[in-house]
């Protein structure tokens, strides 16, 4: 029999279960309860506008409240955008040389003038000329850049103090200028590292730097003119499609340069392997020679455009070369043709083993300055290679046979010119 007030121990052990089921279920209630109270705090400061969208429940529709937050987040997305689309376009539109701290540069002007205010013409929607002339930002470095890259043909240039501000002697202009075109060559831009190149070569036509000019000019000349390539963004090359009953020689005549000229920079043997369809490398022309006598240098030029230099011999003191302007005269190409020596009286053959001429001759027929209605001179090749860089002829301008057969297949008759400068 129990002893009285005895409670048995399965009894006191499940009250004492009871109690503390009942204290677990009050703490997680409890947690439950100050965690969703934290969640809606937080939901709050996060988005009041939600918040009093739902305190004013009664007095809106569900329906147009949503319809307002749709509407809202639809008029602020596209002005990030927007704004994300014209740093994009302003970052398109600057000229792919400039790098660094330049990009910088345009990247700053480019977001102060997104926080300056509409003129009356950007009111007005009158942008076009802003979105056409977006430029770089403007310092001495873009603006030497922008200048070095222009066509100088019939416009007015930068001047000399403009374009050497910030260096201590054309030296260091020259040499920043053929390292700027190093860089865009291995970028695969040579027409601008030439443009440029020859833009300032032709600002400093007295310079002792021009010498390192006009070597990387030279080189570049390899690819953009005397290759089967027509590169991008070059005005003066293009390919020509050959049609039914075209001619090499046609060809050439419509566009001032030899027959010759086009065989070799095509990689063709003969005229006969023009093909109806096939597509050519032509160059327009003509081809102009500048003669300087006091440093026995020829020049070739395309346009405006310096392509390279040869060393010539020139007419002995008293047979001087006369300067001034002359022309390729027409029919005065020839090959190795018969001459006679006006001071000794004899004639030579191409086949004599002590022919003088060389491999070609070109004729030439003055229009101006000494030169004017003189006949008789020609640019010819020599058996005596030794007498280039000397005063070793009647007066015509001497070539190495290398060379001379070069210039041959480049000067066209009565469009080449040729200037003799003292």
């Amino acid at each position: 029999m129990a002893r009285k007030g005895y409670v048995p121990y399965s009894s006191r052990q499940k009250k004492k279960n009871t109690f503390i089921f009942a204290v677990i279920a009050v703490i997680i209630a409890a947690g439950i309860f100050f965690a969703f109270k934290a969640l809606n705090k937080a939901e709050e400061t996060e988005s009041p506008e939600s918040s009093q969208t739902a305190e004013l429940g009664e007095q809106s529709d569900p329906a147009e409240t949503a319809s307002e937050a749709e509407q809202q987040v639809s008029t602020e997305e596209p002005a990030e955008f927007e704004e994300g689309s014209e740093q994009s376009e302003q970052s398109e539109q600057a000229p792919r040389y400039l790098v660094g701290e330049a990009e910088q540069q345009i990247e700053e002007q480019t977001r102060a003038e997104r926080e300056m205010p509409l003129t009356k013409g950007e009111e007005a929607g009158y942008t076009e000329k802003e979105e056409h002339e977006q430029a770089p930002a403007d310092t001495s470095e873009s603006k030497e850049k922008d200048s070095a890259y222009s066509d100088t043909i019939g416009k007015e240039e930068p001047s000399d103090s403009e374009y050497s501000e910030g260096y201590s002697d054309e030296s260091d202009i020259i040499s920043d200028k053929i390292s700027q075109a190093r860089s865009l060559v291995r970028s695969e831009k040579v027409i601008e590292a030439r443009d440029m190149l020859n833009n300032t070569l032709s600002r400093y036509p007295d310079s002792l730097e021009r010498r390192a000019l006009k070597d990387m000019l030279e080189k570049l000349s390899e690819s953009w003119l005397f290759s089967e390539e027509v590169l991008k963004g070059d005005p003066h090359c293009h390919y020509y499609t050959v049609e039914r009953g075209d001619m090499l020689s046609r060809i050439g005549d419509e566009y001032n340069v030899p027959w010759e000229f086009l065989l070799k920079i095509n990689d063709m043997l003969r005229p006969e392997q023009l093909r109806a369809g096939e597509d050519i490398k032509v160059v327009k022309g003509p081809f102009n020679l500048i003669v300087n006598k006091s440093t026995y240098n020829m020049d070739l030029y395309l346009d405006n455009l310096y392509v390279k230099s040869y060393p010539i011999g020139i007419g002995r003191e008293e047979h001087a070369t006369p300067t001034g302007m002359w022309v390729v005269k027409p029919g005065g190409k020839m090959v190795s043709p018969t001459w006679t020596d006006p001071d000794s009286g004899r004639t030579y053959d191409a086949m004599d083993p002590d022919y003088p001429l060389g491999k070609r001759w070109i004729a030439l027929k003055g229009i101006s300055g000494e030169a004017k209605g003189r006949t008789g001179f020609a640019i010819h090749g020599t058996s005596e290679p030794e007498s280039i860089g000397q005063k070793s002829s009647r007066g015509c301008i001497r070539l190495s046979n290398e060379d001379v057969v070069e210039v041959y297949d480049l000067m066209m008759p009565g469009e080449s010119h040729v200037q003799i400068i003292n």
